[in-house]
């Protein structure tokens, strides 16, 4: 799709040297309340407006629990934890 769209075809040894120079590693998810800072996710919805097609990069990864749909590893800066926000509300039975 990128090299339909943009006319590049990133290789894996360029995205994996870029995350390695950006000091972002692949650790397993911390899950973490969605709720606790509504005022941080709102600025990064508002930050992300203004980003251009050529300055996101998305890496696909499949592996994801089948019943929740939840990944179980994710990408960090060093140094920091890999967190997952959920919704901490059960559904009405």
């Amino acid at each position: 799709m990128e090299e339909a769209e943009f006319g590049i075809k990133p290789h894996q040894t360029t995205i994996s040297r870029l995350l390695k120079r950006l000091e972002i590693t692949h650790k397993k998810i911390k899950a973490v309340a969605a709720e606790q800072n509504q005022e941080l996710l709102e600025q990064w919805y508002d930050d992300s407006r203004f980003w251009r097609a050529d300055q996101i990069i998305a890496v696909d990864e499949s592996a994801f629990n089948e019943h929740t749909g939840h990944r179980k590893y994710g990408w960090a800066p060093q140094g920091l934890p890999a967190e997952m926000k959920i919704l901490l509300k059960r559904s009405p039975k």
